[in-house]
């Protein structure tokens, strides 16, 4: 719950903007801000109002733009603010100012076509990647030319049934760098901003894992965040669904999640030392572990669709989602905020991924 004692003077320049202006400032000074997950108010339309008034709309969002600004500098922060591609008017980017861009890129090996994300990476990157390829024992032998003559590839081999989560651990404890990015060997990046666009957050004290927009071949979404006791323990925000901007734009802008997928994630090392990377144990559900330890260590995490990759392979199954012997462990640890996701709203499906009203 939220209880505040002063008084806010509206600057005239934020005039439209106010109630935006208003929980900017107020969310600065509050200690704790609880969620009531109950409508409590409706936006009052009345003649003139901004609500029926096109032409003042436009006004609105230059206004909602300017409140922003005048947040940022407010809490001396290295950033500027647009207008959010891809989504709306209303919809902004607070975009930060990269201070330390010293990255690792871990990339599950074991199949071909690490090479094209390889190739992505050197194509795309504005700045300089460790590239660090983790390899089973026994899997070098489905690549046509010798990885270790690569000079700009590290490679690291794993014992035959290391779990993925051993895979990235080993990764990273080679790694020379202060921030590290985990993916899949079936990942494509697209022409994006990779990887300022997941360094610009990771750096920041009060993030632990960042992640990105994920497709599948199809064009269809894969991730665009985790949602905590769906399908399970975590379904997948939108998947299956046509790109758009998303529910609520949620999509199209940097949001808040309880967790995100480890096919592409970020992580600053400080934080990944803090909570001791990936449990070994995990082969599934081993980003949902770490993420859920950076939150118990006061972290938050998030997803910015910035960044954009496509995973190649088929639309998954539900069942492929799905792994009792994992699901059981996270219930034990996690159960109460799996069960009562503070990122979703408690009225929203348990079943569908969709950010629809359960029935």
């Amino acid at each position: 719950m939220l209880f505040l004692n002063y008084t806010i003077t509206l600057p005239n320049k934020l005039l439209f903007a106010q109630d935006y202006d208003f929980f900017l400032r107020i969310t600065e000074k509050a200690d704790k801000i609880g969620h009531i997950p109950m409508i409590l108010y409706s936006w009052r339309s009345v003649q003139g109002s901004v609500a029926l008034n096109a032409c003042a709309k436009i006004y609105a969002y230059d206004a909602g733009k300017r409140a922003l600004e005048a947040a940022i500098k407010r809490r001396g922060e290295d950033a500027v603010v647009l207008k959010a591609a891809g989504t709306g008017l209303g919809v902004y980017r607070v975009k930060r100012k990269v201070k330390n861009k010293s990255v690792s890129h871990i990339i599950e090996g074991g199949s071909k076509h690490i090479f094209s994300m390889v190739d992505n990476i050197r194509n795309l990157s504005a700045v300089p990647v460790e590239i660090i390829i983790v390899l089973r024992e026994g899997e070098s032998n489905v690549f046509d030319r010798d990885l270790t003559r690569d000079s700009g590839i590290k490679t690291v081999i794993c014992k035959k049934n290391a779990t993925i989560s051993e895979i990235y651990n080993a990764g990273a404890a080679c790694s020379s760098e202060e921030n590290l990015i985990f993916s899949s060997k079936f990942i494509d990046l697209l022409d994006s901003d990779y990887p300022l666009g997941l360094l610009e957050h990771v750096q920041r004290d009060e993030i632990g894992v960042a992640g990105i927009k994920i497709i599948y071949p199809n064009g269809f979404y894969y991730h665009t965040g985790m949602i905590l006791g769906v399908n399970g323990v975590a379904g997948y925000a939108h998947r299956n669904i046509w790109q758009y901007p998303g529910y609520w734009n949620f999509a199209g802008c940097i949001r808040n999640y309880s967790a995100l997928t480890w096919n592409f994630m970020a992580v600053s090392r400080k934080k990944f030392d803090e909570v001791k990377g990936f449990d070994s144990q995990f082969n599934q559900f081993g980003d949902v572990d770490f993420c859920l330890k950076l939150i118990a260590k006061g972290y938050r995490n998030l997803y910015t669709p910035y960044v954009i990759a496509v995973l190649n392979r088929s639309v998954h199954f539900l069942e492929e989602l799905r792994n009792k012997e994992e699901e059981d462990i996270l219930l034990g640890r996690y159960g109460a905020v799996i069960e009562n996701d503070p990122m979703h709203h408690p009225l929203m499906s348990k079943t569908l991924e969709d950010f629809s009203i359960a029935l």
